[in-house]
């Protein structure tokens, strides 16, 4: 296990002490390491860790086992006095995610796998949303044997992600950007946006990269420069948004290289919209995959 705690220093005098860093494995033993550390006042600190789990037990999907998850503890102590302490569940899982033009594949702990998943846009106000809520949903995605959902095109609040981890249900994670955007816009304007998507990339997998739950990465959904969107001529032909989509996507990939991620939904896979926007679920059974 590789881990790292950033320590900020919000007060101005230097500042020294401990900090413990606990795994509890699920199941097992407890592991820690505690290292001494110095900040000087008003700057960040970053300390590594490294543990050797012994034989941990790997999170799965739920379909094809138990979503194990182990939780791990940080506690940092200044002059021997607890300053803050902080706790996350985590999990040990290898999935093999390969998109490509000719075909998909997919593993999961050495398994082959096929995604039985479905879009996922619970409510159109976030504020409205409450833990019993996502679980509902989680709940019933399962009772319908689906076992990926695709949080299309935003971010839901964090506490879903968790959800999602203990329920053994993979996600396809949307960066925030759907359609067209700074079409004709002024050069203050698209600089605008295009500094936006850089800051919020890197604040997007800081998130959620060690949620076991999240497959893949998506930079744009449905952007206008896909081949699908050919009708939406001009915007289309001037292939907007295309360069910072692919900015975005190598962003992704360097930050988390653990992942694949597309530049944008539509590229190397297909908009099925059939049941959903258009037309019935049962014209599902006529289109070529």
């Amino acid at each position: 296990l590789e881990a790292e705690a950033r320590l900020r220093n919000l007060d101005g005098r230097d500042m020294a002490g401990e900090i413990s860093f606990e795994v509890i494995p699920a199941g097992g033993r407890p592991l820690r390491l505690v290292r001494e550390y110095r900040t000087p006042g008003g700057l960040e600190l970053t300390i590594p860790f490294n543990l050797t789990v012994p034989q941990p037990k790997r999170w799965s999907p739920w379909r094809l086992g138990e979503a194990n998850l182990h939780q791990v503890r940080a506690t940092v102590s200044v002059s021997g006095r607890e300053s803050v302490r902080v706790s996350e569940d985590f999990g040990f899982r290898d999935i093999d995610l390969r998109p490509r033009a000719e075909g998909w594949e997919m593993r999961v702990n050495g398994s082959p796998f096929f995604l039985r998943g479905a879009n996922y846009q619970p409510e159109l106000r976030l504020d409205r949303l409450t833990p019993e809520r996502l679980q509902a949903d989680l709940d019933l995605a399962r009772e319908t044997n689906l076992d990926a959902l695709r949080v299309h095109g935003h971010v839901l609040p964090e506490e879903f992600y968790r959800l999602a981890d203990r329920a053994g249900m993979l996600v396809l994670a949307d960066f925030a950007l759907t359609g067209a955007y700074a079409y004709h816009a002024t050069p203050e304007e698209g600089r605008f946006f295009e500094a936006s998507v850089r800051e919020q990339v890197p604040e997007l997998v800081e998130l959620l990269r060690n949620r076991p739950s999240i497959a893949l990465w998506t930079a744009h959904d449905d952007p206008p420069w896909i081949a699908a969107n050919a009708s939406l001529a001009d915007v289309h032909s001037v292939r907007q948004n295309y360069s910072i989509d692919q900015e975005a996507r190598a962003m992704f990939e360097k930050l988390d290289p653990s992942r694949p991620a597309l530049a944008g939904s539509g590229d190397l896979d297909s908009q099925v919209r059939t049941g959903w926007g258009a037309g019935g679920w049962p014209e599902i059974a006529k289109l070529e995959p």
